[in-house]
């Protein structure tokens, strides 16, 4: 449910129903803005438990799961990676990997499989040294737009696809450019 859809039922109600039911619509109120918030992120949220554990969550009208992150994670994000029409949770975490013994930023991207917290996606790494990213909406596409950085100290940002087994380079947005430009752009949704 839209945001716009909630706030124009609260106005007609707000308008047309008499004081003494505000304490009803109140609580009708609680309950559409927190249907709209688990339809946006589609149930996933995240649980900081300390510095290096977080808990990856997927609710559900009659389930509760868990997948344990055991790395500090500097981003969620949530959007359909995969087009599936189900929101996936994308996640950056830092961490080394089997073939990069280096902690570096990494983006793992999580599906739900009938209420049940699962891999999409374990990225060990995109073009260059991931420094942030976010899930955008490109010409009705979803997309992962990263800022990584560049080995002559530059930033670039690029965005990314989903591509059957992990993420596609679509194209440069800039490159050679210093870290604020570059997160500005990031940020321009």
């Amino acid at each position: 449910m839209k945001l716009e859809t909630i706030i124009d039922f609260l106005i007609f109600f707000f308008t047309f129903v008499p004081m003494r039911s505000m304490l009803v619509i109140s609580i009708v109120a609680t309950i559409l803005v927190s249907c709209a918030t688990e339809t946006e992120n589609g149930g996933f949220s995240l649980e900081k438990k300390n510095d290096t554990l977080y808990n990856l969550v997927l609710e559900t009208d009659s389930s509760r799961d868990v997948w344990e992150l055991r790395f500090p994670v500097y981003r969620f994000c949530t959007g359909d990676m995969d087009g599936d029409s189900i929101v996936d949770a994308v996640v950056g975490v830092e961490k080394t990997t089997r073939f990069d013994p280096v902690v570096r930023r990494r983006v793992f991207m999580f599906r739900n499989i009938g209420g049940k917290v699962r891999p999409l996606w374990m990225g060990s790494r995109l073009g260059q040294p991931v420094v942030d990213f976010r899930v955008v909406q490109v010409d009705g596409e979803t997309r992962l737009r990263s800022v990584e950085e560049e080995k002559n100290g530059k930033f670039l940002v690029a965005e990314y696809r989903w591509s059957s087994f992990g993420v596609k380079f679509i194209r440069y947005i800039c490159r050679d450019f210093e870290f604020d430009n570059s997160m500005e752009i990031l940020n321009d949704k």
